[in-house]
């Protein structure tokens, strides 16, 4: 029971300080990596007294956060002008600079909309810190309230804020359609109103009271900048035991963006001779019902990275950051088949290292015949067991347990 600051159990009183509230903070991009780190640091704080409320673009997976929130509320999206910079001839988006261009950081009236958005939200509840998880306007609302912010990322989305230009990181795509000084201009008219200082780089736009970038060096564009250390990513910490490699017999799928929808990657799956099981994200019915329909093997909900590291031999996936990096901790090769920037980053990142095999976008149909070649080939496998050992260093300690000391410290 708690009365006053202090917990009473059996006459005894623990002194305790007064509960802080945390606000959970989700802004840009889609896909359950973002809600994983919310929880992460959520389930930490909590146990620290702690109360938690979340702010979501997207409540496909909130309810993975249900546990560790008061409240949830959805927000209000940025806009997204990709289909626009397609229609007009423009190649993708060559930077992550270029993706805040596509997303309104661009645009000063779209910036103060957000802005004054995001600061009715953090009136509204109050917190003592805002974690913003890919979420710069709310950072952006944060500062202008003297509220305490954390700015929470993998390595590819938290930039490190003295970096002076956003860099091009595939050689084929080096086309910037946004002028990064222009929008550092944008951005600085909309926040004057506020009495926020202007910026004089784009990556300024996460500046917070604490940077944690989840990640590990293989798969951080932004290495050579970054200041802050890298938190371990949330993968499990097993230790990498040689029999499991003898035992692993399953392709593991995860569908977990557009290959969800997609008829050519169900029925590659389905023609694979070798044990499969597969998780959809958000369990998309008519996507289950399909492969269920083929014989395939899938689960209800998300397979612990400890299940996934026992029993896979073959991990295949788009090229998302939490899976990618629980293949390499676990020493399990990939096969992935990037949809956007930020994976296909990933994807070769990897290739490069021997940790697996990347689908080009202009590769076509090659899915069944690339996990196949992986499943069966004893050099890969061994391969991404060596890449385990090189970076298992990276991979110690326990995430929600080093976030929330860094925010603790912050409100204390």
């Amino acid at each position: 029971m708690l009365v006053g600051g202090l917990v009473c159990q059996n006459d005894e009183r623990v002194i305790l300080s007064v509960s802080k509230k945390a606000l959970l903070a989700w802004q840009i991009g889609d896909g359950r990596g973002h809600i994983s780190k919310l929880r992460t640091i959520g389930e930490s704080l909590k146990l620290h007294g702690f109360v938690c409320s979340a702010a979501l673009t997207d409540l496909e997976h909130a309810d993975e956060l249900k546990d560790v929130t008061a409240s949830i509320r959805r927000v209000s999206q940025l806009p997204y002008f990709h289909g626009l910079r397609a229609q007009a001839g423009y190649p993708p988006a060559a930077t992550y600079g270029e993706f805040l261009g596509d997303v309104g950081f661009a645009s000063t009236s779209i910036i103060a909309q957000h802005l004054t958005y995001w600061r009715d939200v953090l009136q509204a509840e109050r917190p003592d810190v805002v974690i913003a998880e890919q979420a710069p306007t709310a950072l952006l609302a944060a500062r202008s309230l003297s509220i305490p912010s954390v700015a929470l990322g993998t390595t590819y989305t938290l930039p490190p804020t003295n970096l002076k230009m956003f860099p091009v990181l595939l050689k084929e795509f080096t086309h910037r359609k946004w002028s990064e000084s222009e929008m550092c201009e944008a951005i600085s008219a909309a926040i004057d109103q506020f009495h926020l200082p202007p910026l004089h780089h784009l990556a300024e736009l996460y500046t917070a009271d604490v940077s944690l970038p989840v990640g590990i060096k293989l798969l951080d564009p932004y290495a050579h900048h970054r200041v802050e250390k890298r938190i371990p990513p949330n993968v499990g910490d097993r230790p990498l035991d040689k029999p499991w490699t003898r035992e692993r017999n399953e392709v593991f799928a995860y569908l977990s963006t557009g290959n969800r929808f997609d008829a050519m990657t169900v029925d590659a799956l389905a023609k694979l001779p070798v044990p499969l099981r597969v998780y959809v994200a958000g369990a998309d019915q008519d996507s289950v019902s399909k492969l269920r329909a083929k014989g395939i093997r899938v689960e209800g909900k998300p397979v612990s990275p400890f299940q996934i590291a026992r029993r896979s031999r073959v991990i295949f996936h788009a090229g998302s950051y939490g899976t990618m990096c629980l293949g390499i901790r676990a020493g399990v090769p990939q096969v992935t088949a990037p949809q956007q920037l930020e994976q296909l980053f990933n994807a070769r990142s990897l290739e490069r290292a021997g940790g697996g095999c990347c689908i080009e976008p202009n590769d076509g149909a090659i899915y069944f015949d690339r996990i196949v070649e992986t499943y069966e080939n004893v050099e890969t496998r061994s391969r991404a067991v060596d890449l385990a050992i090189e970076t298992g260093p990276e991979f110690l300690g326990k995430p929600g347990e080093m976030s929330s000391a860094q925010i603790l410290r912050l409100v204390s």
